[in-house]
């Protein structure tokens, strides 16, 4: 997780080219150590992203109708 999140800062904008890639990475993470707010914060960011994450979209659903 430290290293996603020293990644994320280092972004300038949240919407870069390419940082979908390391918000949905680091949502991942958080999930799995059961921070499910902070997961649902970084794949909303993800979904936005340029380009947008099909795969964090997919996500936030699964976490929406809780089949996660």
């Amino acid at each position: 997780v430290e290293v996603l999140e020293n990644a994320v800062a280092l972004i300038e904008d949240e919407h870069r080219v390419g940082s979908s890639v390391i918000l949905e990475h680091l949502g991942d993470a958080y999930h799995k150590a059961g921070a499910v707010e902070k997961a649902r914060e970084l794949w909303g960011k993800a979904a936005e992203g340029i380009p947008n994450s099909p795969t964090a979209v997919d996500k936030l659903a699964n976490l929406t109708s809780g089949t996660e």
